[in-house]
């Protein structure tokens, strides 16, 4: 709908047609639509007099602005009768611009003090649109004085989780004690009782005012403490009692346990799926932040293996696409023990578990899986509040096929390359690379580094940087102006070189773009099936 000042026209159009036409303007002191600035295609509404009749019809302007064509009759009073029917034109009726009163009523009055129920629906919907998933603040934490059964949370605001929310502003509290129902004092609880186990934390309104309580239902809506009217409400993390409240620290979306907890001490874990239940909370899917160590004492097996989320496929660990191991040892000589070690990410599922499997065990090996915190969304994303990387989408893998021998100072040609054409500039990734490289008979020191390029680039050591910038958060370990992630270490004549590189990049780059995975050693590299390369790549919000 669009206004135009002081529009009167003449018009010689006959009958109740569509269409009317645009004649010259009813004196000079009057606009014609034309000159008023109307264009093809705008729409607004028209006062058509005729003698003591009118019709107020909202239209839509053709070309030059020299006809109208009626879209809806909004009112009329033809012979003294209203309604909604058009006027009967006889070549002398007279067009006005003129504000309907459903124009005028949809607009917020700046006069006075207002309300977001004064703007309408619309006004609600658009501004729900925004704050969808809004959350600044509110950060959780073990209160200092009873740290077992209270909380502190920061000032802060969030949307609602209804699907038109409403912005929630709190001013944040002290010592929300767990162990008191709600309505008592400091009180914070809604459930009826205490008990081991996740709870959930929430930012509640009635529209008005904001209070935060706890409860173990994911909707704390009919929990018996929950206060009457307050029908807005936010859940604004998740936390663990057993016994007290475990201890952690916040950053955002990510929750690290003071004390991390061993959680899996599994001896001769087999080779079939195993699910393991971890100190993360339960009730929605969280990125599970974890430790995980294999340990072989023995020199029968190689004990490699992969720890995954139970949504994706249930695959043996291999050196193949979508199975590629994480953990990868073997012994080499009598009564030594051998470990290999990986910071790891993996989603849960709702009650918390995380699965491994592996290709080989005996009563020699062992797995240790220590649980460091976990990542949270927190409902900043289409209701879900776990998951940190929205979705999969690239995953590629490539056998070593040469043995490489040039020094590590030198680019090494790429072993796999993922195009990834719907990248452009602006969005966020999180990338892991995968590289094994086998024993090749003798010793050097060996270079793995993730390289990104401008699409239709073909030369390593001839691509320009600047394409992606990467994102510290703890897991990248190198980038420069040439490299966006590296990892150097010594390869045994003898042994094996299993490394992952992990990293959050943003793309800067105007074009799409593509990562390489590369590696190589100035020892020499086996050109067998066990030697290999992965990346998948994830796309956030």
């Amino acid at each position: 709908m669009k206004f135009f000042n002081r529009v009167r026209q003449l018009t010689s159009t006959t009958g109740t047609g569509d269409t009317i036409a645009l004649g010259s303007a009813f004196s000079n002191a009057f606009n014609t639509l034309a000159q008023a600035g109307a264009v093809l295609n705008d729409e607004t509404a028209v006062w058509v007099e005729q003698g003591t009749d009118f019709a107020v019809y909202r239209v839509k302007v053709n070309a030059s602005a020299a006809s109208i064509d009626i879209l809806s009759v909004e009112q009329s009073k033809i012979g003294g009768t209203a309604g909604t029917s058009r006027i009967n034109l006889d070549g002398t009726a007279v067009v006005r611009f003129a504000e309907s009163a459903a124009d005028l009523n949809g607009f917020l009055r700046t006069d006075i003090p207002q309300t977001i129920a004064d703007g309408g629906a619309q006004a609600r919907a658009n501004i729900g649109a925004v704050l969808r998933g809004h959350l600044f603040g509110l950060t959780l934490s073990n209160n200092t004085t009873d740290a077992a059964n209270d909380m502190d949370v920061a000032a802060g605001e969030c949307a609602s989780e209804q699907s038109t929310p409403i912005l929630m502003t709190f001013a944040g509290v002290t010592g929300a004690q767990l162990d008191v129902a709600y309505g008592t004092g400091s009180g914070a609880r809604f459930d009826s009782s205490i008990s081991d186990g996740t709870w959930h934390c929430f930012v509640a309104s009635n529209g008005t005012l904001s209070t935060f309580g706890m409860s173990k239902s994911l909707n704390p809506t009919g929990t018996a403490n929950y206060p009457s009217g307050y029908t807005h409400y936010r859940r604004i993390g998740s936390i663990i009692r057993a016994s007290s409240i475990r201890a952690f620290t916040q950053d955002g979306d990510n929750f690290l346990l003071t004390t991390p907890v061993l959680d899996v001490t599994a001896t001769n874990p087999g080779t079939g799926a195993t699910t393991h239940t971890l100190s993360v909370p339960s009730g929605h899917k969280f990125e599970a932040l974890v430790t995980a160590v294999a340990l072989n004492t023995g020199t029968g097996v190689n004990f490699a293996g992969r720890l995954y989320s139970p949504e994706t496929a249930d695959t043996a660990p291999a050196n193949a696409a979508a199975s590629l191991v994480q953990l990868a040892q073997v012994s080499n000589q009598a009564g030594s023990v051998i470990r290999d070690s990986a910071t790891l990410s993996v989603r849960t599922n709702t009650s918390s578990q995380i699965r491994s499997r592996f290709a080989a065990s005996d009563a020699n090996c062992i797995l240790y899986i220590q649980t460091e915190g976990w990542k949270d969304r927190r409902g900043a994303s289409s209701g879900s509040a776990a998951g940190g990387r929205v979705s999969l989408i690239s995953i590629g893998n490539a056998g070593i096929t040469s043995t490489q021998t040039a020094q590590v100072s030198a680019y090494p040609s790429h072993f796999l390359t993922l195009d990834l054409g719907v990248l452009y500039a602006g969005d966020v990734i999180d990338v892991d690379a995968m590289v094994l490289m086998d024993k090749g008979g003798t010793a050097g020191e060996s270079l793995v580094l993730i390289r990104s390029c401008e699409a239709g680039a073909t030369q390593v050591s001839g691509e320009p940087p600047g394409v992606m910038e990467y994102i510290p958060d703890g897991r990248v370990l190198f980038h420069n102006s040439t490299v966006d992630l590296e990892w150097r270490g010594w390869m045994p004549a003898s042994g094996r070189i299993h490394q992952t590189l992990r990293g959050i990049g943003r793309v800067v780059s105007t074009g799409p773009v593509i990562l390489r995975v590369l590696a190589s050693s100035s020892g020499s590299v086996s050109t067998s099936a066990s030697s290999q390369t992965q990346m998948r790549v994830w796309k956030w919000n």
